[in-house]
């Protein structure tokens, strides 16, 4: 096998930000040309898509480029594995873990049934907000 340049060995990932960074911002631009704004269900549907262009970029530059196959190289894989079930258990084990270090700091307690949160939030919020939690904002919370 035939050594590679530098130049052609960075050549590869040098088109794959280029091309991530393009199809991302011509996608966003043309959502805010064409009157897009934020808070919208379609700027949800905007951000969805546009967190596909990375993979979008790498699928092209494998096949494209490089002519490899895609799926085997980039490691998709339909298979189960430990590591889906690390990734899934994960967060709600550091969750656990983080609610058990705040209990450890004082005036911290826990109240499975939320009691007393519509009074506490009563000194940080105004009547319409408490309103729309279901609190009457004569009651105090």
């Amino acid at each position: 096998m035939p050594e590679q340049s530098s130049a052609n060995t960075y050549r590869p990932a040098t088109v794959f930000v280029v091309l991530a960074f393009a199809l991302s911002w011509v996608l966003a631009g043309t959502y805010f040309a064409l009157g897009g704004e934020w808070n919208t269900t379609p700027a949800v549907a905007i951000a969805v898509v546009y967190m596909f262009m990375p993979a979008l970029s790498a699928v092209v530059v494998q096949r494209f480029m490089k002519h490899e196959p895609v799926l085997r190289t980039l490691g998709v894989t339909f298979r189960l594995n430990r590591w889906i079930f690390v990734a899934w258990l994960i967060w709600p084990v550091l969750a656990v873990c983080a609610m058990g270090v705040a209990l450890l700091l004082p005036g911290v307690s826990f109240t499975p049934g939320m009691e007393g949160m519509i009074d506490r939030a009563g000194t940080m919020m105004s009547p319409d907000q408490l309103k729309d939690l279901g609190a009457h904002p004569a009651d105090g919370g």
